[in-house]
């Protein structure tokens, strides 16, 4: 797969975060009217570098709703990191979750270590 086709993909997968979160969330701030998602992603390099342009052209395309991306990266720290911010009740709107995360996630969620 190629860069192109990956940036094509991920742009899919954030749109149809967005069009869910759209009915669901609840923004944490306002900025000049529009609503503020914050987004962590794992991306780096050149695929990094294309998902954050996409991210400032929808930006710019959009007036109502600004996406903030933060790199986070797809390990142990970033974990802690979501777990820390939930914990303190500032999570991310939008993140991106690793296939082998989703069941420890769930698994945590579960046991009550969100509470």
């Amino acid at each position: 797969m190629d860069a192109k086709q990956t940036v094509l993909i991920l742009s899919l997968v954030l749109l149809l975060i967005l069009g869910t979160f759209a009915f669901t969330g609840k923004p944490t701030e306002s900025q000049n009217g529009r609503m503020v998602l914050d987004l962590w992603h794992p991306w780096g390099g050149p695929i990094g570098e294309e998902f954050r342009n996409f991210i400032h052209r929808y930006n710019q395309s959009n007036d109502k709703v600004q996406i903030d991306p933060l790199f986070t990266p797809n390990d142990l720290s970033a974990n802690q990191k979501f777990f820390l911010s939930v914990a303190g009740g500032s999570p991310p709107e939008i993140t991106f979750v690793d296939g082998p995360q989703v069941a420890e996630w769930a698994a945590r969620w579960r046991a009550g270590v969100h509470r």
